[in-house]
């Protein structure tokens, strides 16, 4: 009877008459922003890892969510007041920066070389494929496939499975 989408939905249109943007930045930080927290705090801290969060004082948040999208976004360009706020403080090139810079991690090239054998082992074994889930046959041609170096989508469904192993001990 649940429905994730139900749940992100009512979040959504919780205020229908904000800006697009504005109701999409509250969706993110209703929903996704508490476990980006809880997860990137503790596993971060577990190997050391420094981490950046967002800016999550109050009232500069509650502060961002009365500007319209016209100040946020200047010709189409994210945190255009904060880059123009900070701009004598940081070198143009960071102010010009068109790409976020991440920690991307290239799972699909590992699980398509050294650990390929093991990980579709495990999303093509008879039980995974009972569960209904997936398509077995989409399982089967996502092992075989070839993804981009960062692509995810075998990391989620490797996490699926060893959660149903482990979790919920079911074979």
């Amino acid at each position: 009877g649940y429905s994730p989408f139900d749940t992100f939905k009512e979040y959504f249109d919780r205020y229908p008459h904000a800006e697009l943007l504005n109701r999409v930045l509250y969706f993110e930080t209703t929903c996704w922003l508490p476990a980006l927290l809880h997860v990137e705090d503790r596993v971060s801290m577990a190997v050391s890892l420094e981490s950046r969060v967002p800016i999550l004082d109050p009232h500069l948040v509650q502060f961002a969510f009365t500007l319209s999208t016209r100040i946020k976004m200047k010709d189409g360009r994210m945190k255009a007041l904060m880059r123009h706020a900070f701009s004598h403080q940081l070198v143009p090139e960071v102010c010009a920066r068109e790409t976020k810079i991440g920690f991307p991690v290239p799972t699909s090239r590992w699980f398509q070389s050294g650990l390929k054998e093991q990980v579709n082992g495990m999303i093509t074994a008879e039980n995974s494929l009972k569960r209904g889930i997936f398509k077995p046959q989409a399982l089967r041609d996502l092992s075989k496939g070839s993804l981009s170096d960062f692509d995810r989508s075998i990391w989620g469904i490797l996490n699926l499975e060893l959660w149903h192993k482990n979790l919920l001990r079911s074979s």
